[in-house]
């Protein structure tokens, strides 16, 4: 069973511009609703099939002409980036030593972290990919060390009764 969210409600709109598509069916290959087919070697939309565009961006993102966009269910082309050069991409190994190097020792310091720092690691997560449909994702900063105790005392408390 699917959680309904503010995306999850009709279809988003697909067009394409079939002057700049190539039909190199990047598009095609990473539709995660399925609307996107390639037939006769051309790009069509058919919300009929399967889940009809549930507004994942996929396509956008992959999309080496820039030719197709989608809107509706909270999603516009102006929500997207441009993918990094290939250059500035991570490979195996520097993705491999990234993850060898992270410790998660829990040895948290008696400082506030700068809004500068939560702006960059806000940035950084709202990038992270979501489950299908697109599901609403909200994020919560406890910017001091009393609301930290606050919310845990309240945790703690929500624990003790289930």
């Amino acid at each position: 069973m699917t959680i309904p969210t503010q995306r999850a409600q009709g279809f988003a709109r697909v067009t394409i511009d079939y002057d700049r598509c190539d039909a190199c069916g990047l598009c095609v290959a990473v539709c995660k609703g399925a609307p996107l087919t390639m037939v006769e070697g051309v790009v069509r939309v058919d919300q009929a099939l399967f889940f009809g565009c549930i507004a994942c961006g996929a396509c956008m993102a992959v999309c080496p002409q820039d030719c197709i966009k989608v809107e509706g269910r909270d999603l516009h082309p102006g929500d997207m980036f441009p993918l990094p050069p290939e250059t500035a991409q991570a490979n195996y190994s520097a993705l491999l030593a990234l993850m060898h190097k992270r410790r998660s020792v829990r040895n948290f310091q008696d400082q506030p972290v700068s809004r500068e720092a939560l702006e960059k690691i806000i940035t950084a997560v709202s990038t992270a990919p979501m489950g299908i449909p697109p599901s609403d994702v909200s994020l919560l900063v406890l910017d001091n060390k009393e609301a930290v105790q606050r919310f845990s005392a309240d945790v703690i408390a929500f624990l003790h009764k289930i």
